[in-house]
């Protein structure tokens, strides 16, 4: 299940594991759909967290998996977006190289003596 700034999984059938990733850890999200899975209209949702507890995850044969997806990705950039959360992967050479949002924008990231995350 989803909150507005969590992700909750439940695994095993009779030890049960609960374990949550905070939505704006979510580095990638990725849609497969198998032959079979396509006939019966659900897919397997992976998930790049960077969570040190979970790590990596997939949710399988879930139902309208587009639309899903779709519902993740918003919910994690709005998240993202609340906590000012740069992906590292948009790092290059040190230097953040802004998406258009005014406030990345006028942050003066010259400061080489700064710590990475601020």
């Amino acid at each position: 299940s989803v909150s507005k700034d969590r992700f909750f999984i439940s695994k095993g059938f009779f030890s049960v594991k609960d374990d949550e990733v905070r939505l704006y850890r979510i580095m990638d999200i990725s849609l497969e759909r198998s032959f079979m899975q396509r006939l019966v209209g659900v897919g397997t949702i992976k998930v790049c967290s960077g969570d040190k507890t979970m790590g990596d995850f997939e949710i399988k044969n879930i139902k309208r998996p587009k639309a899903t997806k779709e519902l993740l990705s918003d919910l994690v950039e709005k998240q993202r977006d609340i906590k000012r959360v740069v992906n590292r992967e948009n790092m290059i050479d040190g230097h953040d190289h802004s998406d258009g949002h005014a406030d990345i924008d006028d942050f003066d990231n010259n400061d080489d003596d700064a710590p990475f995350d601020r």
